[in-house]
């Protein structure tokens, strides 16, 4: 069995939770995980916050001193949302194609990524160049045999305990074209190793059983695009593509696909008063 916790830590309270849950599909990393095949349940539930709870936060985490945040930085509402996705490991259902997200035809969907502003770090200058990211294309792959393969190698322990990538699946190359021609993208294998070094927010990615295709500009929003992809996979190479249409743009960030800031300076944003998403696996088990 697999579980995954994972939690939003957010200063507003624009959102319901309805569209938390679209803004977490613009995330691949938590994609895998509410898309996870042989699921078996899911929760979620979530809690006000007030002032009085960002202060003793506050004073309890030390923030004026750690990060230079004082009494008048702090929100006076705010919310924790948790999650918890429980499903089988290994996956046992087997399947004719990967998983797609966005799916093959859908439309209405996202146009930006959850995870604006994206920073790319050059280290001949020691400076980050600022970006905005369109919603990333989901592949992930399950092998035929995944039903044969759990029964045949795991002893209580599954594959996926002991392998960030279990059916070795590597995007070698994609693109993602729209009506002015493919746009430029950052591809997030499975497994933190396999993540560009110059985009240091993607260092630490958990995935294990899929890839995020990123493009590295906003989608236009009611469009056609069309994407394209080769990958190695533990069957052999596999290629396909496909098509999906945006709705509405869901843009959150004003920042400037080419704007340059001072890499202290970036570090030094008062991480804790961002909506904060984190999550980890605490299975299998």
């Amino acid at each position: 069995m697999h579980i995954y916790e994972f939690y939003i830590l957010d200063t507003t309270v624009d959102n319901t939770l309805d569209q938390e849950i679209d803004d977490l599909m613009t995330y691949h990393g938590t994609m895998e995980h509410l898309l996870v095949p042989s699921s078996i349940d899911y929760a979620i539930s979530e809690v006000a916050l007030d002032a009085t709870w960002w202060s003793d936060a506050a004073t309890a985490g030390n923030w004026e001193t750690r990060f230079g945040i004082t009494d008048a930085d702090l929100p006076t509402e705010g919310r924790f949302i948790y999650m918890v996705m429980v499903s089988e490991s290994m996956p046992f259902e087997h399947t004719n194609e990967p998983i797609y997200y966005p799916k093959r035809d859908q439309e209405d969907s996202a146009t930006h990524s959850r995870v604006n502003p994206v920073y790319k770090y050059d280290s001949v200058n020691d400076e980050l160049t600022e970006y905005v990211f369109g919603a990333p294309v989901f592949i992930s792959y399950v092998s035929p045999n995944a039903g044969v393969t759990a029964t045949a190698t795991t002893t209580g322990t599954s594959v996926i305990g002991t392998s960030n990538n279990p059916y070795g699946q590597e995007v070698l190359h994609a693109s993602i074209t729209g009506p002015e021609g493919p746009i430029e993208t950052v591809i997030i294998n499975p497994g933190s190793a396999a993540v560009p070094e110059e985009w240091p927010q993607f260092e630490t990615t958990q995935g294990y059983l899929g890839s995020g295709i990123y493009p590295t500009e906003p989608l236009q929003p009611n469009t056609l695009y069309t994407v394209y992809y080769n990958m190695t996979t533990t069957d052999g190479p596999y290629n396909d593509y496909w098509s999906f249409t945006t709705g509405p743009s869901n843009a959150t960030s004003t920042a400037s696909p080419t704007a340059r800031v001072d890499r202290s300076s970036e570090r030094g944003i008062h991480p804790m008063l961002r909506t904060q998403v984190r999550g980890h696996a605490v299975g299998p088990r």
